[in-house]
């Protein structure tokens, strides 16, 4: 946990926020809750979003008898985190939650399971640093079946043939009826998908978050701009987790074409989760530039 502190003397905010993003994430790792409700406001709300309006209140009440709960429940409760960047003013932190049940939690009788579920929390901080509102969202449906031992038998789970084919037509339905037929409503991305791209006001290194956000700021001006795709090919990578697209667009204005890869992660769901734009921007940034 604490190789995360690392110096970043170029943002200083973010740094005094990501402290008390990790002093957040440790004291919850040590069982600590009085720890983790010092890091919040007297007024922070807490979301537990896969929970409705049961998991939302004041951190102090809501929050408090949530994870006093879990603690209880889990005595071995513990967390792993993987990430803490900031997004859209905010703080986002992507972590792995494990434990073994040991007592009833939430309707579920303990069978003495284990779980281990990655879980993304949202800070909001006011400002003074402290956290002033937390939405935590996990995959609910699997949490519980690792704790009941119950798969989903509504759930089909493809072959290795019908996942790779999957990837395939995800990639390809992107760029043709996609990007190329100006449908946003055809990509099927998950509500928390995450875009990197070159054509970015923070550049490729800072990623976008969230369908809405991206549908509102990054995908609003490509019908104008976009005259036609090309399929080149699609790919996928050993594990089945992902695809790539490499296609040509045709842009408009100002005229030019583009060589273009994109990268997708896809969940189990068939949702893209993650993607990342790969070209050269020159031809729209400086035209006239060869």
């Amino acid at each position: 946990m604490e190789a995360l502190r690392k110096k970043d003397l170029s943002d200083p905010l973010f740094l005094l926020w990501k402290n008390r993003t990790v002093d957040f994430m440790k004291a919850y790792q040590e069982q600590n809750v009085a720890g983790m409700l010092a890091n919040c406001t007297e007024d922070c709300i807490v979301a537990f979003l896969p929970l409705g309006s049961a998991g939302k209140g004041n951190v102090h009440e809501v929050g408090k008898a949530i994870w006093d709960n879990i603690i209880e429940c889990f005595p071995t409760i513990d967390n792993t985190v993987h990430s803490v960047v900031k997004e859209n003013g905010d703080v986002r932190c992507e972590a792995s939650i494990m434990g073994k049940q040991e007592k009833d939690f939430a309707g579920l009788v303990s069978k003495g399971n284990t779980f281990e579920e990655d879980h993304i929390f949202i800070f909001k901080m006011d400002d003074t640093g402290f956290i002033k509102e937390i939405s935590v969202n996990w995959d609910h449906d699997n949490f519980v079946a690792q704790l009941t031992g119950e798969k989903n038998s509504e759930t089909h789970e493809m072959n290795k043939e019908e996942r790779n084919k999957l990837l395939h037509q995800i990639a390809a339905d992107y760029v043709t009826k996609g990007l190329g037929g100006k449908n946003f409503e055809s990509i099927p991305y998950h509500e928390e998908v995450e875009l990197r791209a070159p054509i970015h006001p923070n550049g490729s290194q800072e990623a976008m978050i969230g369908r809405d956000f991206i549908k509102a700021n990054w995908w609003a001006p490509l019908p104008d701009l976009v005259a036609s795709t090309e399929l080149l090919d699609t790919y996928t990578n050993k594990d089945l987790s992902g695809a790539t697209a490499e296609f040509y667009c045709h842009i408009s204005n100002p005229k030019c074409t583009l060589r273009i890869v994109d990268r997708f992660v896809v969940d189990d769901e068939g949702k893209i989760i993650r993607q990342e734009n790969f070209f050269d921007p020159r031809d729209i940034t400086n035209p006239g530039w060869r």
